[in-house]
């Protein structure tokens, strides 16, 4: 019996542009809002910013974002099994509150539960990630995954919830762009 393998390249292109690209748009709106302070602020109060740019690139960027999560998660699922499907699923999941965070802002009854839900999605598809990627030999990606696992845990105690939310998105797109290089590279 012959399997048809699905191609990886188009998901992990959208990954690894969707991790590179978050980053830089969240400093657009810091920049683009002139308020904003690091360990003061959460990347949210971007998105209520009193700057209508800056307000717009924060929640575009996470609706856009969130999209792109999507379908870089549902085409990992479809390529890969077990943990690394398992994982991905939760990516793609997680796509679906990080679009919610963008569509309901901070004011809303809603963003907390929307950007709560989405960090824990991502915090369990870090972990499972992590240990597929050991199981099945990739040691750099599952190394990246634990450098970025100790910065954002060590950094914890001396940050504000606002200043562990920046270096943890930070950290989880990083993380993305390592899982889109993976996919594109690894043969397990």
């Amino acid at each position: 019996m012959v399997t048809k393998q699905r191609s990886t390249g188009p998901y992990a292109a959208i990954g690894i542009f969707v991790g590179a690209i978050v980053p830089l748009m969240l400093a657009t709106a810091i920049f683009a809002d002139g308020h904003w302070a690091f360990n003061v602020n959460t990347l949210s109060d971007l998105g209520v910013s009193r700057v209508q740019s800056a307000a717009d690139i924060f929640n575009w960027t996470c609706i856009i974002a969130g999209i792109l999560l999507i379908i870089f998660g549902t085409g990992k699922t479809l390529a890969k099994s077990g943990l690394d499907g398992a994982s991905a699923m939760f990516v793609a999941f997680a796509g679906l509150f990080l679009i919610g965070v963008g569509v309901c802002v901070e004011t809303s009854d809603y963003h907390n539960f929307f950007a709560w839900t989405f960090f824990g999605l991502m915090f369990v598809a870090v972990l499972v990630g992590l240990v597929s990627d050991w199981k099945k030999g990739r040691k750099v990606t599952a190394a990246v995954t634990i450098v970025m696992l100790f910065v954002v845990l060590g950094s914890a105690p001396g940050l504000t919830l606002g200043g562990i939310e920046v270096v943890g998105t930070v950290g989880l797109f990083f993380w993305i762009i390592a899982q889109g290089l993976s996919l594109a590279f690894s043969k397990n």
